[in-house]
Order: C-alpha cells, then structure tokens, then sequence
C-alpha cells in the first residue's frame, strides 16, 4: 500500500497538516500571530471557507488561539511544559503595591510545595500575553494574574485568550465591566466600599467640605468605583459634593497646582486620595501653599503601603488586605488544578478597612472608636470564614 501523501489527502485536511508542519519547523512560534485567511489561501491554493475550517480545527486541538480585535495566534508550546508544581504570578507593575502581593504569593506557594515564575507586563496587554505563554511553555499548571491596565483601558475581548488556555487562570485585583462575565475565577478588593468608609470616617471626625484626588483622565474601573464610593458617601450624609474636578494627582506632580488652589478656595476641609503615593505628593503640595495636614487640610490615602506608617505624619490609608487576595486566589488555583472544583466561575470580593493614623487627625486612632469598633467587627467575621 503506498504512503498517504499532502496531494490525497482533502484540502481542508491538507491545509491543517501544512499549518502544523509550520509550527513544528518554527516558521510560526508560539504566541506568534497566525497570517491571515486570505494570505493561507493564496500561499495553499485553498478556498477562504477550506481555510477557515483548517484553523477552526487547530484552535479546537488547541494548537491555535483566537485573539478578539487581534486574530489567530499559535498556542503555548504546552508539550514542553516540564514540571508538575509551577505556578505563576504575572502583575502589570513592579513599584507599587504589588511586590508586597508577590511576596504573600511567593510564601504561600513556598508552603504549598510549588515553584513560581514572576513575569510583569508593564500594563501592556501584548506583553501580559506574551508572558502568560511564556509561563505555561516553561512548565506552570496555573496562572495567577493581575491584568495589564493601560490607559486607554481594556475591552472584555482582550481577556478572551485565558479562557482558551490549557492552564486555570485567577484574577486578581482587577474589577471591571469585564468581570465576572469573563467566565474567570477571581479575587477581588472592593473599592467602592473603601472609599465610602474612608469619607464616612472623615465625616464622623466633623469635617463638612471633602474633595477627592484622583488622575485628570478618565480613569479605570477600580478608580471609578472609588470615586463612586466617595461620592455616595456625601450624599448618603447629606453633603455637598464639591463643584470641582478631582485634584489632578498627575498633574501635580509635575508641578500643575490649579486644582489644588480651586478646592483651597472652594474651603476643602478634607481630602481623599485614591492612592498612597499620590497622597504624600498631595501633602508636600499642600506644605508649598502653607497649608498644614492635618491641622489645616486631612489627607488620606489607599492601599496602606508599608510606608503609610513611617512617614511624618503618619498616613490614614485604606488597608487592601494583600495576604488575603493571594491566599483566596491561591485556594481557588489549587481548587482547579486538583479538579476539586470544576463549575461555574467564581468570584470573591473582600472588604478593605481603613487604618486610622495621623493625617486625618493628630489623635485619630483615639477619636474614632466607632471606626475601631468596626475593622474589629470585620476581622471577626473574616476568621470565622464569613
């Protein structure tokens, strides 16, 4: 019986096999874009339609991935994943909040007998791809990941290539209009909730003018949340929300003071920072004008970095709980990768606190003891699993 040759076989069959072959000999590399229908039909003599069939089939062997908005790229090389215990962590930035999340991720893993890879992605969504891919060719089982947040934003199709993966993948930290319906488990912080108990503890300690610092351009949904949590604060208190943009943390700390002076004149008592360094940027600011914290202005920040606590004055900041983001979403990893839990996606919020220092109030952890009371209430509730 003579050998099966391309010629035999059926064009769509043919034009798969020639696909694979250029995989196999490099021409196409792993996370590398697919060329399109047109030019595969041309290069095999094949019909667009005999094409399409070809790729539908490689992406349900898994051997292609289909990118929203992007195209068809060739799938992590998963036959050369080695290892059986790797997981790994991917996060958009390096200098701010997350070294302490990777280093929770890092002890966690460590005691769960896994090795991690650490990849960034510098809030390109390219290269969170590329990243991603890389991790699995290298031999993880699970992905844990902070999503790229480039300013222009993010579309829902932008994380469809996860779902495609050969590997379980949980969010972190990252709330949009993209979860939960991404079909992804994720951990996330609630940063309406933050900023509600933020301003609300700023009102109890008597303050009536509160404005808010944030980016001058549209921000990302977690900043929105925060705004949003702000603002409903006021209202739910009966205050007036300020006639003013937010202070432009952006701007002013490349020496734009303009919304600075406008909430100044407008009589802020008061100001939430939707960030822990943008707030001290805010308070040397404020120090240029003459002007105080807290004796003059309150200041406050978010995420409760280590240095919240070392700085003159110390930062009220709102505490993101970080071991407990990589403790929940290292449980639902591990939850997928034993096949102890196979349905629907899950997603788990947590409730951030607020850390009472001195820039709200040079006795604020004395004054506020409602406040105390509260976080306390809350730390019962999370140790008993509620």
């Amino acid at each position: 019986m003579m050998p099966e040759t391309l010629s035999d076989l059926p064009v769509c069959r043919r034009v798969k096999r020639e696909i694979e072959r250029m995989i196999d000999a490099g021409v196409l590399h792993s996370g590398g874009l697919v060329p399109g229908e047109r030019e595969l039909a041309h290069r095999f003599g094949a019909a667009r339609g005999t094409v399409r069939q070809a790729i539908a089939k490689l992406v349900a062997d898994g051997k292609l991935v289909r990118i929203a908005r992007k195209g068809t790229v060739v799938a992590p090389n998963v036959s050369a994943r080695r290892g059986s215990g790797a997981w790994a962590v991917v996060v958009p930035i390096l200098h701010y909040f997350y070294p302490l999340l990777v280093t929770y991720i890092e002890r966690e893993a460590a005691e769960r007998g896994a090795a991690l890879q650490i990849g960034c992605s510098y809030d390109s969504v390219q290269r969170e791809r590329e990243q991603v891919f890389r991790a699995i060719e290298n031999g993880a089982r699970g992905i844990l990941l902070a999503p790229a947040c480039p300013r222009v934003g993010r579309t829902r199709e932008s994380f469809e290539y996860l779902a495609d993966l050969p590997a379980p993948v949980v969010i972190m930290d990252h709330w949009g209009a993209n979860l939960p319906l991404s079909g992804l488990d994720a951990v996330l912080s609630d940063n309406f909730a933050g900023c509600y108990q933020m301003t609300v503890h700023l009102i109890r300690h008597g303050y009536t003018r509160i404005g808010m610092a944030g980016r001058e351009e549209p921000g990302t949904i977690e900043m929105d949340e925060r705004y949003r949590g702000y603002r409903s604060a006021l209202e739910d208190h009966g205050l007036e929300v300020p006639p003013l943009a937010p202070v432009d943390t952006r701007g002013i700390g490349h020496g734009r003071v303009e919304t600075i002076r406008e909430h100044l004149d407008w009589g802020v008592q008061a100001i939430v920072v939707t960030n822990d360094r943008s707030a001290l940027t805010l308070i040397s600011r404020l120090r240029e004008f003459g002007v105080r914290v807290p004796e003059d202005v309150a200041v406050t920040g978010y995420d409760d970095e280590p240095f919240a606590a070392m700085v003159v004055p110390k930062l009220t900041s709102v505490r993101v709980e970080k071991a407990e983001i990589a403790r929940r979403a290292i449980e639902l990893l591990v939850q997928r990768l034993d096949e102890a839990y196979r349905g629907p996606a899950r997603t788990v919020v947590l409730r951030p606190t607020v850390v009472a220092r001195q820039t709200c109030s040079p006795h604020c952890p004395e004054y506020d003891e409602r406040a105390q009371e509260e976080n306390a209430e809350i730390d019962m509730l999370r140790a008993a699993g509620v």
